[in-house]
Formats: C-alpha cells, sequence, structure tokens
C-alpha cells in the first residue's frame, strides 16, 4: 500500500509540472501566488513522541493495565479548501491516514499477562489558519480527531486473553509550511499533536472468569497523545 500511495504522489506531481505552460513567469504575474481553492495530496510521517495509557474500570480482576511509550508512522490522502483574503489564508481539511502505531509491555499491574496498543486508521478534520509569502505558505492548524484502537492482553505462557477494539475521540493541533514547486504543485511539512481521552468498549474475554466469550468484562479508560512530523505533496486544482 505505502510504495502505491507514493509512486501516485510522483505521478501527481509530473503531470501537474508538465501541465505548467513554459511562456508564463513561473510565480505568475501576480505579486502572490494563488493558494485559494480546493487541492488534494498525500502525506507520510513518523511519531518523535508518543505515550499511552489504559487501565480497566470494572471489578474483575486480574484485567490488565498499560502505561508506555508508543511509536510507528501515519501514512494517507487529503483534501482541503484554502480561501484566500490578501495574503491570509482560512481553510478547512480532512484527511485519513493509515497508522502503523504500536507499543508493547509486561502489564502494569499483572506481569503474567503481555499488553498490547495498536492504533490503526486515525482521520481528522481540521480548521487552518496561515499566511501566504509568495510562494511559501505558513500555518497553524487544529480540530477534531479520531483513530481506531485496539487493545490486547494475552497471558503468558497461559491460554487466557483479553482483547477491545473500538473508535476514541479526540483533538489535534499543530503547524506547518508549504512551498510551491510549480503553478499548482506544493511540498511541504508539518506537525501534530495528538490526544486522546476516551472509553473503549468492553473487554473480550477468552476462557477466563467463567464467562463465555464476548464483550462482557468492564470498560477500558484509555489515553493516548503523539507528536507527528510528516511530508506533505498537494496538487491545488485552482
Amino acid at each position: 500500500m505505502r510504495p502505491r500511495i507514493f509512486a501516485a504522489s510522483f505521478l501527481l506531481c509530473s503531470a501537474a509540472v508538465s501541465a505548467a505552460k513554459a511562456d508564463e513567469p513561473f510565480w505568475g504575474s501576480s505579486p502572490n501566488s494563488n493558494w485559494g481553492g480546493f487541492y488534494i495530496g498525500g502525506s507520510a510521517g513518523g511519531i518523535v513522541d508518543g505515550n499511552a495509557h489504559w487501565d480497566y474500570t470494572g471489578f474483575f480482576p486480574p484485567v490488565p493495565q498499560f502505561d508506555d511509550d508508543i511509536s510507528g508512522g501515519l501514512y494517507g490522502g487529503y483534501v482541503g479548501y484554502n480561501h484566500q483574503i490578501g495574503q491570509f489564508i482560512i481553510g478547512i481539511e480532512g484527511d485519513l491516514a493509515r497508522g502503523d502505531i504500536n507499543g508493547s509491555e509486561s502489564c502494569e499491574n499483572n506481569a503474567s499477562y503481555q499488553c498490547n496498543t495498536d492504533i490503526g486508521n486515525v482521520f481528522t478534520v481540521r480548521g487552518r489558519l496561515g499566511y501566504a509569502f509568495d510562494h511559501l505558505l505558513v500555518y497553524g492548524t487544529g480540530g477534531w480527531a479520531r483513530a481506531d484502537v485496539s487493545l490486547g492482553a494475552p497471558q503468558t505462557g497461559g491460554n487466557i486473553s483479553f482483547n477491545a477494539n473500538d473508535e476514541v475521540d479526540g483533538y489535534v493541533v499543530g503547524g506547518g509550511a508549504e512551498m510551491k514547486i510549480a503553478h499548482n504543485v506544493s511540498l511541504g511539512a508539518e506537525a501534530l499533536y495528538f490526544n486522546f481521552d476516551d472509553t473503549v468498549a468492553p473487554w473480550v474475554a477468552t476462557n477466563c472468569c467463567g464467562v463465555p466469550p464476548g464483550p462482557n468484562i468492564g470498560q477500558q479508560n484509555f489515553e493516548a497523545d503523539f507528536t507527528v512530523v510528516r511530508g506533505r505533496l498537494t496538487l491545488h486544482l485552482n
């Protein structure tokens, strides 16, 4: 999947550059490049700092707890719209990224279990506020975030396991910069801080506690925060 995304982005950029008219000034006739309108693009990056914590809110021991670092990366695509007022940019952007973010440790309250945390798809809807210096755009961004999480705690050397899968909501804030490399193509970089604090669906317990398999063992308080630094390649549809 990841090679396909990079290949598609490269072809998109090549096609856009080829379409630029050779007899036009590179930045256009206006002193400021046009950043307004719709755009689409792709991004990829990694986590530079991350932590997750979850614990059991029910009454049934020995359901485990997790508190450790998480690491990995995100890659995906986005679509957005910019409204330009002079050199000021006001916009909105939505993106969907495939996450490969995880962490693992011996469970905090019971070392006979291995606690695993996995974060999959991450979706955001964010506002953007920026300022254009001709072909360079700098901006701040923030909004709502949702992530798919998978929690697991298999017993070490045994056949008992606990698993939970759910979506968690949170927020994202950050900033970045983009530079036009052609009339309708820009390269950029951004840093985004994600914070999630939500309740995850009940555990599915297997071979434990005299209960049949199913979502039947309490709930989890899930918290995670991490910073992603990623590159962007954008096609502007103006």
